[in-house]
């Protein structure tokens, strides 16, 4: 989802307004932050809704649905804030997991499209031999390459987004596995390689 300029500023306006009205209630930094967090996540998940392309008409649209700043300055605090967010029960990452699925994809998809490839082409010859490994050649190439460098990129990513949740995020070994997985077989390919 993409917004533009205006439509960004009508939605960074509305967050700062009802920010100001959590600071004019007493809420603390952290408290006012995962409020606005959760109610820019629920504003954006409702433009998509709308349109791939938000205009300020569906901004306008939908700041009218959600609670006006003003019913958040009406609130008091919660009370034991630091409390909640210790006891709710952390999820699974789930960048890290469309990580590791990007991973496993580029292992299955080029063993598939190369065993295809093999059972649908003639019987060999001298010259159909070199042609068909060349196409079982570039099948991994094109879709072992993409998929493992999207997998790698998710899985940093995801170690990123946990180690800054505050332990509402967990699979920090999945994301590790996502993000070196490729990296440690490229080694170990150029140690083989040239020792």
């Amino acid at each position: 989802m993409t917004l533009s300029q205006d439509t960004r500023q009508r939605l960074d306006a509305h967050l700062d307004a009802v920010e100001q009205a959590l600071t004019t209630a007493g809420n603390t930094r952290e408290q006012r932050r995962a409020i606005i967090d959760d109610l820019e996540a629920q504003i954006n998940e409702m433009l998509a809704a709308r349109s791939a392309s938000p205009i300020l008409a569906d901004v306008e649209a939908v700041l009218a649905q959600v609670d006006p700043p003003s019913a958040y300055g009406n609130a008091a605090p919660p009370s034991i804030p630091s409390d909640t967010v210790a006891t709710s029960k952390p999820r699974y990452s789930r960048t890290a997991i469309w990580g590791l699925h990007c991973i496993l994809a580029s292992l299955v998809v080029p063993a598939t499209m190369a065993l295809l490839v093999y059972l649908l082409t003639e019987p060999p010859s001298a010259n159909s031999g070199a042609c068909t490994q060349f196409s079982i050649g570039s099948c991994m190439i094109c879709s072992t390459i993409p998929l493992g460098i999207l997998g790698t990129v998710l899985g940093w990513v995801a170690f990123g987004q946990i180690r800054a949740s505050q332990g509402q995020l967990r699979g920090t070994g999945l994301a590790l596995f996502d993000g070196l997985f490729y990296l440690v077989v490229l080694m170990l390919v150029l140690l083989l390689t040239f020792a």
